[in-house]
């Protein structure tokens, strides 16, 4: 942490941010997971599918644990550090396998349940529901650095503007979960780039993972851009000024949503080197508050790592797309994905996919239709909800339907699409 800058403790988190900013109704709703789950929900944010609530006893001995898939969690809504989460594994609709490979029967699943709900991991032991989600499917990028569990990202969110972020990854010692005070490992992230600054675990700074000694420092976090986008949305729908969002990738759906908190932890200070107190002070008199897209803007200007010039060229590199780019298009379950190749045409203001690729992907054809001009002349086309991945950035868009059979490339881009990229027009360098 550089010298003479205050970390920001707790009191004056609690005075300064949290009190002025973070009001009543706000904060019982984040401190709920269902109500959390609900509102992300409405706001069209990325988060966990809600697979069952339990608010009652015979709402527990009344379920038919048949219907639940093979893996999932359990959740306390009112649960705190972690406390009550069980990740249930190959259960068959009588029982399954939680940490360490134990064996956990129905019984046993209704028991923790029945737990949840008479208070046992609630903040003052108090009456409380439960939620079932579906398991998260890791990113295989994340798979190759801890041995179990699953890392997660926590976003420091202030009046819309990304001020500090960290990933916290699991380790033996935290036996696979995410808390920093049982030996999970915490990693400071650069907010302009995504890429990984310094390593923290038990208080002391490292340099390689303990059980998989992979180097810490340099990592690329992939899908930063969109990270950033679903935590500022996540605040915001929150209605909370201040607020720590924790994400996790999901290898088909993307960033989701995990949780909104209205106290977040100071630790992140510690794993960045860097003063919350500081950033929150920058970014407190802006004015007028800045939209999505400016507030992202805003956070990466001023708070970029020292480090971070050493990798702008890649990072620039990453938003410039050539007239044809590899993309892969997924079906609307995100069940299946096709990889092709695609032109980029800025002439174009809408993208474009063949029928044949709406067939093949099961996509629902919308029943309105919108003008478009083409060499042919005008003309009216079909359109589709459409979810593509392009140089790592997740898009979701309507496209039209084309019949592309003909051409060489059976899906265009266009410039409704490319917001953040730089186009550089030579047809010999595709890629």
């Amino acid at each position: 942490m550089a010298k003479k800058v205050l970390p920001l403790g707790m009191n004056a988190r609690n005075f300064l941010y949290i009190l002025p900013y973070n009001k009543k109704g706000p904060k019982r709703r984040a401190d709920n997971k269902l109500r959390t789950k609900t509102t992300l929900i409405k706001n069209n944010i990325n988060t966990p599918e809600l697979l069952a609530t339990f608010t009652s006893n015979d709402s527990v001995r009344n379920f038919t644990w048949t219907d639940l898939p093979k893996s999932f969690v359990v959740k306390p809504s009112r649960g705190y550090g972690g406390s009550g989460i069980l990740l249930v594994k190959k259960w068959d609709g009588e029982r399954g396998f939680v940490e360490s490979d134990r064996e956990f029967s129905v019984d046993d699943l209704e028991s923790h349940i029945l737990d949840i709900l008479s208070g046992v991991f609630s903040l003052g032991s108090l009456s409380d529901s439960a939620i079932i989600e579906r398991k998260i499917i890791p990113m295989k990028f994340f798979k190759k650095i801890p041995i179990l569990g699953i890392p997660d990202l926590r976003i420091i969110v202030f009046s819309g503007v990304p001020v500090m972020a960290m990933m916290r990854i699991p380790t033996l010692q935290s036996e696979g979960k995410a808390n920093l005070t049982k030996g999970a490992v915490g990693v400071g992230i650069d907010i302009s780039t995504g890429v990984t600054t310094t390593a923290w675990q038990k208080g002391k700074s490292i340099r390689l993972f303990p059980d998989t000694r992979i180097k810490l420092r340099g990592i690329r976090v992939p899908e930063w851009d969109e990270i950033l986008v679903q935590a500022v949305k996540a605040q915001q729908a929150s209605k909370l000024g201040f607020a720590g969002i924790d994400i996790v990738l999901d290898k088909n759906k993307g960033p989701m949503v995990l949780e909104v908190n209205a106290r977040p932890g100071l630790s992140i200070q510690t794993v960045n080197r860097a003063s919350l107190l500081e950033r929150l002070k920058r970014v407190e008199n802006i004015t007028p508050k800045p939209n999505l897209e400016r507030g992202i803007e805003i956070g990466k200007t001023l708070f970029t790592e020292d480090f971070s010039e050493k990798v702008s060229a890649r990072k620039k590199q990453s938003n410039i797309l050539h007239v044809f780019e590899k993309v892969t298009v997924y079906s609307e379950n995100l069940k299946k994905e096709v990889q092709l190749d695609a032109k980029i045409d800025t002439g174009a203001y809408r993208t474009s996919i063949d029928k044949s690729l709406v067939k093949d992907l099961g996509l629902d054809r919308h029943e309105r239709v919108v003008k478009v001009r083409s060499a042919s002349g005008e003309g009216e086309r079909q359109t589709v909800n459409l979810n593509f991945s392009l140089k790592g950035r997740r898009i979701q868009t309507v496209a039209s339907i084309a019949k592309r059979e003909h051409l060489r490339y059976p899906m265009i881009i266009g410039r409704k699409d490319l917001k953040g990229f730089l186009v550089k027009p030579h047809k010999e360098t595709k890629t």
